[in-house]
């Protein structure tokens, strides 16, 4: 294993934000950064396909940590609605998915709505991606030697070595496989009984668009029992002319018989315009989702989630950031901000190996020995919440976690 003055090469699997920002930090660490290869399964022309809006609020001061200082500037080309003046505090309503009422506004310090897909090609600025690219398997070399990467691509395969690998693949991740020797019933994401509908759409009646987006600065939340509505903007081109507008919106529903394969195009549209119907949503929520023209593309799928489970590193030679170790449902918005306590995490601890403060192999497992608990906090807690988002019961009295907690980072979780 390299020692500490020679710089560990780091590849990281999957081409998402986790992995992208981690990829732009490890190369930003002081005087000279380290030697990074991100590996991407999905060709570049097709990684954007699947998009929506993600939200940062108590993670959003560290992401400029993260970026270099040219790429920083241009952070509000990821802003859903870029025009919005930035608050300290934020307030996003919930209502009464079935009366339309307003039931509570929950503050939420330092808050921005991101787009998924801009996000990842700002981060990918300047990385080393090899898009369309698999690992297929590692292999690691005796206590001191290399991790192997066996790759597959459409330019054929082969084998590159590196020093540690962080699998930043999602949910369903290759790498977190491999760590469990294919153990699946130990690795695999689990099937939640909730199925989501991410839709994005312009509305050619305007007024519901200036509804919308007048109610959804950050985002707007509506719930209802075994129901939840999220709306929020994913891209507003000109403030002032409504027809430009893009909305991000996510209707969730209690599906127990799982949906094994997404659902995509015209039978997607169908099954949630059927499912807002049957729930009787009011509006404007309901129009939100039957008024979206033919042109509006939705994404049909089963929530799945993961609790973390200890992993053996490897001496520190293969570990885990993001979905892949902790795969959350998307209740108070936590996925996105506990990938990035990830990655602040592991930065700061490869700062430490560059100044030899720290060997490779107890920085790993510092980091791992935190994401441990953490990981399993914020998986099971995530189950709480999505109960919670699914009910009027919490808001309408002010005692369900959301009410009391609002969107911050919870340390104290009895889970």
């Amino acid at each position: 294993m390299a020692a500490p003055e020679n710089l560990p090469r780091v590849a990281i699997i999957g081409a998402g934000v986790t992995g992208l920002l981690l990829a732009q930090g490890l190369q930003k660490v002081p005087k000279h950064g380290y030697t990074v290869t991100v590996y991407e399964k999905q060709p570049e022309q097709t990684a954007y396909a699947r998009e929506w809006t993600m939200i940062l609020h108590w993670a959003l001061p560290i992401i400029s940590k993260m970026l270099p200082d040219d790429l920083v500037p241009d952070i509000h080309t990821a802003f859903g609605d870029p025009f919005h003046p930035y608050k300290p505090v934020e307030e996003i309503p919930f209502y009464n998915g079935g009366t339309g009422e307003l039931m509570m506004k929950i503050p939420t310090e330092g808050c921005r709505r991101m787009s998924r897909t801009r996000l990842r090609k700002l981060c990918a600025r300047g990385v080393d991606v090899r898009w369309g690219v698999k690992v297929v398997d590692m292999e690691v070399v005796g206590e001191d030697g290399p991790v192997k990467v066996y790759l597959q691509g459409a330019e054929g395969g082969g084998c590159e070595e590196v020093d540690v690998v962080i699998g930043a693949d999602g949910s369903g991740s290759f790498v977190r496989r491999w760590l469990f020797d294919e153990k699946r019933e130990v690795a695999d994401a689990t099937n939640s009984t909730v199925a989501i509908a991410n839709g994005l759409a312009r509305y050619p009646d305007t007024k519901l668009a200036e509804r919308l987006r007048e109610g959804s600065k950050v985002c707007l939340v509506a719930t209802m029992p075994g129901r939840t509505f999220v709306c929020a903007a994913q891209d507003v081109v000109d403030p002032d002319d409504a027809s430009t507008w893009t909305f991000h919106t996510a209707f969730m529903w209690k599906e127990i018989t799982p949906i094994e394969v997404p659902i995509t195009g015209d039978e997607a549209s169908e099954l949630v315009k059927r499912r807002a119907i049957e729930a009787n949503l009011a509006e404007p929520f309901r129009s939100a989702i039957l008024e979206a023209p033919r042109d509006a593309t939705f994404f049909v799928s089963q929530l799945k989630y993961w609790v973390t489970v200890p992993w053996d590193g490897r001496g520190g030679r293969v570990t885990l950031a993001g979905d892949a170790a902790h795969a959350l449902l998307p209740a108070r918005g936590q996925g996105l901000n506990q990938a990035l306590a990830d990655v602040d995490a592991l930065l700061s601890l490869f700062v430490d190996i560059k100044s030899s403060k720290l060997h490779l192999k107890d920085a790993i497992g510092r980091y791992e020995q935190d994401v441990f608990e953490r990981g399993r906090k914020a998986a099971l807690g995530s189950l709480e919440d999505a109960k919670d988002f699914m009910s009027t019961e919490g808001f309408e009295t002010g005692m369900g976690r959301t009410a009391k907690e609002g969107f911050k980072r919870i340390q104290n979780d009895n889970v």
